[in-house]
């Protein structure tokens, strides 16, 4: 599965950085659409494992990822969430680069950690592993730095 994800990014940026694609209104509100798509996926799906048996799944991590920011650690990551949203709402603007950067740094980010808050009574549980929630999280925010970067600077690549 993390062939398809890396043949899709592989696609994507060639299609983008080609000098004959015109990056129309239409196609920059499909590719918003498919992003958008991708974080809705990963909501779906187990995001991350904690102690080697039981998965976590992106609903989860965004309702109770908030609690985490607080405490450190890996809760920083979850502002990645508020980075895509504000990078969406703003998709016209030259600021949704910026917020779509912010988010993809912030999600990657979540690698570096290896334990994470479970619950609230500061039990700690050991990250042992990765799914697809996680993935299509980070493609959501992967695809909309590609088309932000073509979009802001397009007239200084071509």
């Amino acid at each position: 599965m993390i062939d398809l994800l890396l043949w899709y990014v592989k696609k994507l940026a060639g299609l983008l950085l080609k000098k004959e694609f015109k990056l129309t209104k239409n196609r920059t509100k499909l590719l918003l659409t498919i992003s958008v798509i991708f974080f809705l996926i990963s909501l779906t799906q187990n995001a991350f494992y904690v102690n080697n048996e039981s998965g976590y799944h992106g609903y989860l991590a965004l309702i109770f990822g908030f609690f985490d920011f607080f405490d450190g650690g890996a809760g920083i990551s979850w502002l990645a969430n508020i980075m895509i949203i504000f990078s969406w709402g703003f998709h016209q603007k030259r600021v949704s680069l910026y917020f779509s950067l912010a988010a993809l740094i912030l999600g990657i980010s979540f690698l570096s950690f290896d334990k994470i808050l479970m619950g609230t009574n500061n039990n700690y549980g050991q990250i042992t592993g990765y799914d697809l929630g996680y993935y299509f999280w980070i493609l959501s925010f992967l695809t909309m730095v590609i088309v932000n970067l073509r979009r802001v600077y397009h007239k200084l690549l071509f």
